[in-house]
C-alpha cells in the first residue's frame, strides 16, 4: 500500500480541502500507519494551554496594598488619638484582605480548555462499509473520555462512552442498522467532569448488510 506523505497529511489537517476529502478519508480508513501519523501531527500542532495565574500581577497588587497601609499610618504630628485611629484603620485593612482569602471556597478542578487549533477528526467508518464497523478518530485534545454517537437525519440513535479509540461497534447496535441506509457518527472529547471540550464533524457511513 502506498502511504500518504507526511506533508500531505499536515496540509489536510490544517486546511481540510473538500476536493481531496474523499481520497484522504478512504485511505485513512484502511491504513493504520497513516492514521497514527495524522494523530501525531494533530498532537504536535496543538499549542500548550496558557497559564491561569499571573505571578507578576499578584506581586504588584501586594506592593500597592502595602503602600496604602503606610499612607494610613503616616502622620505629620504624632498624638495618642491619631495613633489609635491609624491603628484601627490598619487593622481593618488587614481584615479586609485576610477574610476573603480565609473564607473563599476551595478551588475545584480547572475546567478543560480547548487549545486553539486542537480538534478531533473522525477517521473510520466512512462511506460503504463491509465487515466489522470500528469507530476510530485522531485527537489533538487531552480528554478523560470520548462520547461516540450514531444517528440518522437530525436524530441520535445510539450513544456510548469510551476511554480511548478505536471502538468496535457495540453488538446491540449492528442489528438495528438498515443495510444500505446512510448514517452519521461523531465523537466528542470530554473532561474529567463529563463536560464536552470539542466535537468532531459528522461523518457518514452505511453498512452492506449482515452483521456489521
Amino acid at each position: 500500500m502506498t502511504h500518504l506523505a507526511e506533508a500531505d497529511l499536515a496540509r489536510w489537517h490544517r486546511e481540510h480541502p473538500e476536493d481531496d476529502r474523499a481520497r484522504v478519508v478512504a485511505h485513512l480508513a484502511a491504513c493504520d500507519e497513516c492514521r497514527r501519523a495524522l494523530a501525531a501531527i494533530v498532537r504536535a500542532e496543538a499549542p500548550a494551554t496558557p497559564a491561569r495565574f499571573a505571578s507578576a500581577d499578584f506581586v504588584d497588587a501586594g506592593y500597592r496594598a502595602r503602600a496604602r497601609a503606610r499612607s494610613i499610618l503616616h502622620f505629620r504630628r504624632f498624638d495618642a488619638r491619631g495613633f489609635a485611629v491609624g491603628l484601627a484603620l490598619a487593622a481593618g485593612l488587614v481584615l479586609a484582605i485576610a477574610i476573603p482569602w480565609s473564607t473563599r471556597e476551595p478551588a475545584g478542578p480547572a475546567p478543560a480548555v480547548r487549545p486553539r487549533g486542537a480538534d478531533v477528526q473522525p477517521l473510520s467508518p466512512a462511506g460503504a462499509v463491509r465487515g466489522d464497523v470500528v469507530f476510530d478518530w485522531a485527537s489533538g485534545v487531552r480528554a478523560s473520555r470520548y462520547r461516540v454517537e450514531v444517528g440518522a437525519g437530525n436524530g441520535t440513535l445510539f450513544s456510548t462512552e469510551t476511554a480511548r479509540g478505536p471502538l468496535p461497534m457495540p453488538a446491540a447496535w449492528g442489528p438495528k442498522l438498515q443495510p444500505g441506509a446512510d448514517y452519521w457518527w461523531t465523537v466528542t472529547a470530554l473532561d474529567q467532569n463529563g463536560t464536552a471540550i470539542t466535537s468532531s464533524p459528522r461523518q457518514t457511513f452505511s453498512t452492506a448488510g449482515g452483521r456489521p
